[in-house]
């Protein structure tokens, strides 16, 4: 049986950019469309090159570089799951829970040119719904989750 071809992100943005771009051009953020090209070239015959080379054997081969996006699945999951294990190893002894509310639509619009600020008011007031905050000291817990928000550059 013959293997399938694998399937690379850089195939997927290459061949759905311009449906998604004619969709919602007006609507994508520049890091966003930054991320796209980023993954377009991720690996490919458009990425830059490097010469590697077998410790064993000797032998080298010409390689594309990887985008190094944090986006990028390819190029960040070992960094991601090294997050991931930093997190849980940092976790404090506290109740965690998550709060979460439906943006109304009117306020789509405003939340979505202005993330970061609307993001940092959201967690201003969830600090403050906390039944246990006393004191910003209290929301370890929360200020820690919102760095789990804003990942891409």
């Amino acid at each position: 049986m013959t293997p399938q071809p694998t399937i690379t992100l850089a195939d997927l943005v290459q061949r759905f950019e311009p449906e998604l771009l004619q969709r919602y051009a007006t609507r994508l953020l520049p890091s966003q469309l930054r991320a796209l090209a980023a993954f377009k070239r991720c690996r490919t015959e458009f990425a830059q090159r490097m010469l590697a080379e077998c410790g064993a054997c000797g032998q080298q081969r010409s390689m594309p570089h990887s985008c190094g996006h944090r986006s990028c699945p390819h190029c960040q999951h070992h960094d991601s799951e090294r997050w991931i294990q930093n997190q849980l190893q940092a976790q404090v002894p506290a109740t965690y829970f998550m709060i979460t509310r439906a943006v109304p639509a009117q306020l789509r619009a405003l939340v979505w040119t202005h993330q970061r600020v609307v993001y940092e008011l959201l967690m201003q007031c969830a600090c403050g719904l906390s039944p246990d905050s006393n004191s910003p000291e209290d929301c370890l817990c929360l200020t820690r989750a919102r760095g789990l928000w804003p990942r891409a550059p």
